[in-house]
């Protein structure tokens, strides 16, 4: 999908390894991430979001789950409708029926 869109890939290393990152984060999400998105991943312990100058951010992988749960998630947040996307996956406990928010990389003790 990415090389149908132009986005130039690149390996997980720059010019090494396989081209399966995109240069910017930005062309791997439907949009852009929402500042509590964004935050919620930069305060989290999986480095999605930070590349260094040798190797991209690990959100940028076209086969990232992260960059997966954002195009999908991220918008039923951002429309008030996280319970009819909750629901549809089948994602609602019995008491927590309705819930209100999707949180993405949480820490937990």
């Amino acid at each position: 999908w990415a090389l149908n869109q132009n986005f130039t890939l690149i390996g997980s290393k720059g010019d090494r390894g396989r081209p399966t990152y995109t240069k910017q984060l930005e062309d791997n999400l439907f949009e852009p991430l929402l500042p509590k998105t964004r935050q919620e991943f930069e305060s989290g312990d999986g480095g999605e979001t930070f590349g260094s100058s040798n190797s991209p951010a690990k959100m940028n992988a076209v086969h990232s789950s992260s960059a997966l749960s954002v195009n999908i998630f991220q918008y039923w947040q951002k429309i008030n409708q996280v319970p009819s996307i909750a629901s549809a996956c089948g994602l609602c406990n019995k008491r927590n029926k309705y819930p209100e928010s999707i949180s993405f990389e949480q820490r937990y003790p």
